[in-house]
C-alpha cells in the first residue's frame, strides 16, 4: 500500500508514532510513469508481517501522487499485489475494467 503524503518527513514520524515502530529512513527513487516519463518520490518503508505501507511524497516529475494530493488530500494512493501471469496482461484486464495504469514502465 502506498499512502500520497504533502511531507515524508513529517508524516513518517507521526506513521511511526501511530504503530509503535522506529520510523525507517528516507529514500528518493525514480519510477516509471507511462508511456514514457520518469518522476521522483520520497519514500519510506514501513514493514509488518505480511504487508508493506510506503509513505510517498512526489519530488520531481510528473508523479501521480501529485494530482492525487492536489484533488483528495492526503491517503491511499494506491495498492500494490503480487501476480504470477505477465505484468502487461494484468494491465490491460483492469484497464478494460476501467482501472488506470499510473506508474511502472513495460514488462
Amino acid at each position: 500500500m502506498t499512502i500520497a503524503v504533502h511531507d515524508v518527513e513529517t508524516s513518517a514520524p507521526a506513521f511511526a508514532a501511530a504503530f509503535g515502530v522506529r520510523t525507517p529512513a528516507f529514500t528518493d527513487a525514480q519510477i516509471a510513469v507511462p508511456p514514457d516519463q520518469t518522476a521522483t518520490l520520497r519514500l519510506s518503508w514501513f514493514y509488518f508481517p505480511g504487508f508493506s505501507v510506503a509513505l510517498a511524497q512526489p519530488i520531481a516529475g510528473p508523479a501521480p501522487h501529485r494530482a492525487y494530493l492536489a484533488k483528495y488530500g492526503e491517503g491511499i494512493h494506491h495498492l500494490g499485489f503480487s501476480t504470477v501471469e505477465p505484468v502487461d496482461q494484468v494491465i490491460a484486464r483492469l484497464t478494460k475494467k476501467g482501472g488506470t495504469w499510473t506508474i511502472g514502465g513495460q514488462g
